[in-house]
């Protein structure tokens, strides 16, 4: 039920912002590319994991003033040794959905709502054998940011989301819906 819940409040988000784009963005040109990539940080709550590797890549069309559709990629990583066995996880996602910016001269403001994959991959290496499990999953991240230019068509961006992905946990009577919540920082270049 809590699941339902959080996808609702997406929902909800991503009409309002599309809803609520001012008046005066159908007068401005739309279709302006915006490309994007660096730096990501995440850290899985419900795991108690921190990703300290990453990577995260966006693209953006501008539909109508501030309103966008923006695809996000980024991948994470973590591998920790013990005494006989490697541990490799990796996650990695494939999402899209509308994105809200505040035009401004040096300092552009987003927020977006991002729907789409989040595959997460373990690898075990053990002496003389590798065992490795995959999950694909739907996925919804909502977050936001601010890109700071240092040039027309150049600019620095700071951003965070919270990942929220479906899936299923074992218990005795079977299996259950459950939530993961991730956390996202990202950090990189913006092109326009």
């Amino acid at each position: 039920m809590k699941s339902r819940n959080h996808l609702s409040v997406g929902l909800w988000i991503a009409l309002t912002l599309t809803v609520a784009a001012p008046k005066q963005a159908a007068a401005q040109d739309p279709g302006r590319v915006e490309v994007a990539g660096g730096y990501s940080f995440m850290r899985d709550y419900d795991g108690n994991a921190t990703f300290p590797r990453g990577w995260f890549g966006s693209l953006a069309l501008d539909l109508a003033g501030p309103i966008a559709l923006a695809g996000e990629a980024s991948g994470s990583y973590k591998s920790m040794g013990g005494l006989d066995v490697d541990l490799s996880v990796s996650s990695h996602t494939l999402m899209g959905g509308p994105r809200y910016t505040r035009r401004a001269y040096r300092v552009m403001p987003y927020a977006q709502m991002l729907f789409g994959l989040a595959r997460t991959a373990t690898t075990f290496d053990l002496p003389g054998e590798r065992l490795a499990a995959a999950r694909n999953n739907f996925a919804m991240a909502p977050g936001g940011g601010v890109d700071v230019r240092f040039s027309h068509r150049g600019a620095i961006r700071v951003g965070a989301a919270v990942r929220f992905i479906r899936s299923e946990t074992s218990t005795p009577s079977g299996s259950e819906p459950f939530t993961f919540r991730e956390f996202q920082f990202i950090a990189g270049l913006v092109f326009r």
